[in-house]
């Protein structure tokens, strides 16, 4: 990240660091990003799945220096199997997930399968991404008359996503 050139197509391997991480959705580990299904199915030959998402800024560290991913660049992720598991149609999770969708929950108290795509603090990532330069925000730098620059990461061609791989 140190060398990173202003425009220069790069490949960024490191670790995930939250700016506002959240709870990932029944693993309870800090994220910056989540795609998660919930299925219930209880009722034979019709299955229900309810779809959530969220994400948060975050940064990505290789050891040399941090990248900004922004909120507003879009995520095209590859490779990696979510991961899944049970869960008690009564576990307190489901209603936070759910929602007022709980209320079309067929299952009354069985078991629920969860599959989920995130990225945990800590987690190691590989994202191909465009170097921008932006003045560091920190307010420590604001005295100074030539600002530090940050790394930032966009698509490497416009309209199209950061591509990102989460390493197991």
């Amino acid at each position: 990240m140190r060398e990173a050139q202003r425009d220069q197509v790069i490949r960024v391997r490191g670790t995930v660091r939250g700016s506002g991480s959240f709870a990932l959705p029944f693993s309870g580990r800090s994220g910056v990003h989540h795609w998660t299904q919930l299925t219930d199915t209880a009722n034979p030959g019709q299955t229900s799945s309810f779809t959530r998402s969220a994400r948060c800024e975050f940064r990505i560290d290789d050891g040399t220096g941090e990248a900004r991913v922004p909120l507003d660049a879009e995520l095209l992720v590859v490779g990696g199997e979510p991961e899944g598991g049970g869960v008690d149609r009564n576990d307190p999770e489901v209603p936070r997930f759910l929602g007022k969708d709980e209320a079309r929950l067929f299952s009354k108290g069985g078991w629920l399968i969860w599959r989920q795509q995130a990225f945990a603090v800590g987690d190691q990532l590989v994202i191909w991404g465009r170097v921008i330069l932006e003045p560091d925000p920190d307010p420590r730098h604001e005295a100074l008359r030539d600002r530090p620059q940050r790394v930032a990461l966009a698509p490497a061609e416009p309209g199209l996503p950061l591509v990102v791989e989460r390493l197991r």
